[in-house]
């Protein structure tokens, strides 16, 4: 029997949506950008040795050869280098890296990755892995993976190590920070149990949960059910409030042909309620009608701009990660109140929001917004 090989870097997903872990009818490899440049930054960030004008002079080579941009090539490099020498390179006794293994897990599965660096810190085994995209998951399954095929190497039996504590570090690159984990024991056979389990369930009674990190990198993604019954929704929803052909069959084809129509009501929408803000504004603040009324609402807009400097000073390097880019205030106050000692959390977030101003990252501006009220 031929058995299902599962990568380590699909173990985020297959775990969040099992009917993932099929294989497709037609593999399809699509090449796209941020794969390129992500396979050129793994290679520059193996140069760890290296001075900077060198690598600088490789990196433009290799961005000419790869097809992608010199700068932002250069940019995940040298962040990546930066944060590994200032917190990694001197505790972090390296045994091995860029290293592709696979292993038998109990003649269920084989699992297969490579592993960016391995190594240990005060005999703790450790595992390094480079991120230069954004934080669509947390990537701690997949390291927990790397684990496995490290312990398939060091000819450990994973029932036998229940005293031995694993550590993972994930550098994000392009966000300028890190993530670590510490795992155990149960930890990770909990989750390979959990995909033996999943490769034991009949595939109509797998969980099926598309959404775009998970969709993103999935090989089943075109022939997928479940994303498909989602587009098609989407397409009916448009047709019945365009009133052409409610009823009829979606196919792709005529999903495609909704384009420009969902654009005209989109466009449509974005004008009427244009107007219709000018309008109760020109009424001062207030329009009312039979059963409600739409009002007027003004409220400054504070938008915060990635500032990890700043951050740092107030989150841990699990909550900076935690954020996006651009940041809603809510979910940065939240994160710093999760942070704070108790009766200090509305202080701390002042205190958050102030260094933010102070350094130039928070850009306020007031906006106007319509609200409808029921009477």
């Amino acid at each position: 029997m031929t058995l299902p090989v599962i990568r380590c870097s699909a173990l985020p997903r297959i775990l969040s949506c099992n009917a993932s872990i099929k294989a497709p009818t037609l593999r399809i490899d699509q090449e796209s950008y941020m794969a390129r440049i992500g396979t050129a930054a793994h290679k520059m960030l193996e140069l760890r040795n290296l001075e900077n004008d060198e690598l600088r002079e490789r990196i433009n080579h290799l961005a000419f050869t790869e097809n992608v941009d010199a700068d932002e090539l250069a940019m995940l490099v040298f962040s990546g280098r930066k944060i590994w020498r200032e917190h990694f390179a001197d505790v972090i006794s390296i045994t091995g890296t860029e290293m592709h293994i696979i292993t038998n897990i109990d003649d269920v599965f084989l699992l297969s990755g490579t592993c960016d660096i391995a190594g240990s810190i005060g005999g703790i085994n450790v595992i390094v892995d480079w991120k230069t995209g954004y934080r669509e998951y947390s990537p701690a399954m997949q390291t927990m993976g790397y684990h496995v095929l490290q312990d398939s190497v060091r000819n450990n039996r994973l029932h036998m190590l229940d005293l031995i504590a694993y550590k993972s570090v994930a550098i994000f690159a392009r966000l300028g920070t890190y993530e670590v984990y510490d795992h155990c024991w149960e930890d990770i056979q909990d989750m390979l149990d959990e995909i033996k389990e999943i490769i034991a369930t009949p595939e109509p009674d797998r969980k099926y949960n598309p959404d775009g990190a998970n969709c993103m990198y999935c090989p089943r993604a075109l022939e997928c059910p479940a994303r498909l019954m989602l587009m098609y929704s989407s397409g009916r929803d448009i047709l019945a409030m365009t009133g052409d052909g409610v009823g009829k069959e979606i196919t792709t084809a005529k999903l495609a042909a909704l384009y420009p129509q969902s654009r005209v009501l989109k466009k449509a929408l974005e004008n009427y309620e244009s107007i219709l803000r000018a309008a109760v504004e020109q009424a001062g603040g207030k329009i009312a009608f039979d059963g409600g009324e739409i009002v007027l609402n003004e409220s400054p807009r504070k938008t915060i701009l990635w500032n990890p400097e700043v951050l740092r000073n107030f989150l841990s390097a699990d909550q900076v990660a935690g954020l996006r880019p651009t940041i809603s205030r809510k979910e940065l106050e939240q994160a710093v109140s999760d942070g704070a000692p108790i009766r200090q959390k509305g202080k701390a977030k002042e205190l958050c929001i102030q260094a933010l101003k102070d350094a130039g990252s928070v850009e306020e501006k007031l906006v106007k917004s319509i609200e409808y009220r029921k009477v």
